[in-house]
């Protein structure tokens, strides 16, 4: 099991310049569990990409929505946001990537993400939990 990142399930679930690594990561680990704020930020990121991007009809964000909520639905992880607040001050990482860093480190696991410069941030303050998604498939 792996704690996966808002930018790791839209990838995953829509084309996206990350689709194939993001296939390889399910394939890799199909066990994906994230802390329940994914649901808004994914929501919001569809949204965008339909009402702005024009990379997704309403019909591609509804259905893209709906396949992950059928795939992480049931996988979502509590936090402790004491600790997720603790993670924003010492790491200076927003609030949002705390949640999930938090969840892997209360659950000791692996936490996959797209973005770069979180991950090398991370690793930089010698946070061993976080990976970047080409890492993880072994593409980095």
């Amino acid at each position: 099991m792996i704690v996966v990142d808002a930018g790791l399930i839209v990838a995953f679930f829509s084309k996206h310049g990350l689709t194939a690594d993001a296939e390889a990561a399910m394939e890799k680990d199909p066990e994906w569990i994230a802390p329940g704020l994914w649901k808004a930020e994914v929501r919001n990121v569809f949204a965008k990409r339909h009402r702005l991007e024009k990379a997704m009809t309403a019909k591609q964000a509804r259905d893209a929505y709906a396949d992950a909520l059928l795939l992480l639905g049931n996988q979502t992880g509590d936090i402790d946001h004491s600790e997720a607040m603790g993670l924003t001050l010492r790491f200076g990482i927003s609030g949002y990537d705390a949640e999930y860093l938090a969840l892997a480190e209360e659950k000791e696991l692996l936490l996959v993400s797209t973005d770069e410069r979180l991950v090398n941030h991370l690793q930089s303050h010698r946070v061993q939990t976080a990976v970047h998604l080409k890492e993880f498939i072994g593409g980095k």
